[in-house]
């Protein structure tokens, strides 16, 4: 008969981002895929590509725990209600709620999607830390599930999971973040010829990612007069406490530090335009899809020697790795590589064959559907 799965995340426009290639891809393998997330705009998008779609009460914020509760229980009721052969968890608030309705129901095979463990496992205070201990409590019952596997991002977070959570080896898979196109993320057939570098940024405005960083390596670079365009896109993501504020965006910007072009649609012709890609960010990371994406289009990374973004690049061949939250360090990586024609060169091609190699989406989609065979195959000898 047809196999049904379910596949739970938290935002939409994440499942657009990075899960929909797949998703489509099962459908054609046969599958009768549901999506289940949070509100959200996007969510017609997914009902327009066919998808049946069934709206969860959950969002990526901390919430009260009633709405924590309510949250768990949309994802209980649905389990229940289509008994899904394969529930594909993302993110850590359906990871944590699918995983226990998994044990709950006996549900038949699951697939845990760690992108990234978030800013509960890098928060130092009294708060994150006792969440941290419930969720690695959680972590401990939900991992006793006889048929699963754990899709991890990178070698931080493998490490994690083996050692807090006693995984053996073969429960888990890395897979290196969720892939980009290589056919709409490619480098720009002409070099730039024009005088100014530009560097870009790209990412939610969040402080962990970078972005303050990032506006004080263009201060540093600025006063020793080097002519670079310093070009930020991304939403100041107001819900989120750790969003930069837009007077500090502002005043960058009057300050000549910074161009701020809000949100694009468009990311790839945007790096085509660019020189090198900065990013930051100390924030927990799976493997930061841009970093996929920049790779892609040819260009040269400067990023923090942070998980996930380590993961990103090969050092000194791809691209250089910094120590996060420190400007002068990223200051002086953007201007030697920038200084070094030869080298910037080499760069260039050196980031578009590392993700024709390791980061196609065809890649990383047929790893999943792989995933997906066996354990369901699994599950037949289990009956």
């Amino acid at each position: 008969g047809v196999r049904t799965l379910l596949i739970i995340v938290n935002c939409p426009d994440f499942f657009l981002s990075h899960r929909k290639e797949l998703a489509i891809e099962a459908v054609n393998r046969g599958f009768e895929v549901v999506i289940a997330t949070g509100d959200g705009d996007a969510t017609r998008e997914i009902v327009s590509l066919g998808f049946e779609h069934h709206h969860l009460r959950i969002s990526r914020f901390n919430n009260s725990l009633v709405d924590e509760v309510l949250a768990a229980f949309d994802i209980f009721k649905l389990c229940h209600r289509l008994n899904p052969d394969l529930l594909h968890l993302v993110t850590l608030k359906p990871i944590l709620y699918g995983g226990i309705t998994a044990r709950l129901l006996r549900l038949p095979a699951v697939i845990f999607a760690v992108a990234g463990l978030g800013s509960v496992f890098v928060g130092g205070t009294v708060r994150y830390k006792a969440l941290r201990y419930l969720i690695l409590w959680i972590f401990k019952f939900i991992f006793k599930h006889p048929n699963f596997k754990v899709i991890i991002q990178n070698s931080n977070d493998f490490k994690l999971f083996e050692t807090c959570c006693n995984l053996r080896h073969d429960s888990m898979e890395m897979i290196k973040g969720s892939g980009v196109s290589l056919s709409i993320y490619k480098p720009s057939v002409k070099i730039k010829k024009s005088s100014t570098a530009v560097v870009l940024f790209a990412a939610r405005l969040l402080k962990e990612k970078g972005i303050l960083d990032f506006i004080e390596a263009a201060r540093i670079l600025n006063q020793k007069n080097m002519k670079l365009k310093f070009r930020v896109f991304g939403r100041l993501d107001n819900q989120s406490p750790r969003s930069v504020s837009y007077d500090v965006i502002q005043s960058a910007v009057s300050e000549n530090l910074i161009e701020y072009c809000g949100e694009t649609n468009d990311v790839a012709k945007e790096m085509r335009r660019a020189s090198i890609f900065v990013y930051p960010s100390y924030y927990g990371e799976g493997v930061p899809k841009v970093l996929l994406e920049a790779a892609a289009c040819g260009l040269p990374i400067v990023t923090t020697d942070h998980p996930g973004c380590r993961d990103a690049i090969l050092d000194n061949i791809t691209g250089v790795l910094v120590p996060a939250k420190s400007p002068a360090d990223l200051a002086f990586a953007i201007e030697q590589v920038l200084g070094d024609k030869s080298r910037l060169a080499s760069m260039r091609e050196s980031a578009r064959i590392l993700a024709e190699q390791k980061f196609s989406v065809d890649e990383v989609v047929s790893s999943h559907i792989k995933i997906y065979h066996d354990i369901l195959t699994k599950n037949k000898k289990h009956v």
